[in-house]
């Protein structure tokens, strides 16, 4: 396949990302469909505006604005923002902003890159709850529990596993369980 205007094009619009051409004065210069349903916004009001008039970012204005930090470190640089949706849940939004040159070396702009990521903000958010949840079991358990490796090295002790061997839990960490178990 070759890639000629027509089929750039193409993938600019099917993607799964948000992306915006934004140039050094903040100008969002093009963008995709994806942008306009992310941000629910028509192509007119996208086309032309400010940056930071679109995407509500608490680093607009900033040193710490992309667009900003891109310009001067000429390396892409990303952070998460987080949006309020209609139903006053949070999206999570991974933004990457690439830097785009003139052939003469001089600073154009940016290419700015939404990417959705409040599902995988959500499962990390259940797994540490589900983690602190087993933590808070195994550490007020009454046995003394631990996690071996294949080399049955301790990677995990609770507390009362520590009791057992009259050492603080943390310094059992490391050491063949066969070997305390011989002691």
């Amino acid at each position: 396949m070759n890639f000629d205007a027509s089929n750039t094009e193409w993938i600019f619009e099917t993607t799964a990302a948000g992306i915006c051409c934004i140039d050094a004065n903040f100008n969002i210069r093009c963008n995709n469909n994806t942008m306009e349903k992310m941000f629910n916004v028509s192509p007119e009001q996208l086309r032309n505006s400010k940056c930071y008039q679109v995407v509500d970012c608490p680093y607009a204005h900033t040193s710490d604005c992309l667009l900003s930090q891109v310009r001067y470190s000429k390396k892409p640089a990303d952070r998460i923002i987080i949006r309020e949706n209609k139903g006053n849940a949070p999206t999570y939004l991974l933004v990457t902003a690439t830097p785009v040159h003139e052939p003469n070396g001089n600073f154009k702009g940016i290419l700015e890159d939404f990417k959705d990521i409040t599902k995988l903000m959500e499962a990390e958010k259940a797994l540490e709850k589900s983690e602190n949840r087993f933590r808070s079991i195994v550490e007020n358990a009454f046995h003394g529990i631990g996690i071996i490796d294949d080399q049955f090295s301790l990677v995990y002790a609770n507390s009362r596993l520590g009791q057992i061997f009259g050492l603080d839990s943390e310094l059992l960490i490391g050491n063949d369980i066969r070997e305390l178990i011989a002691i």
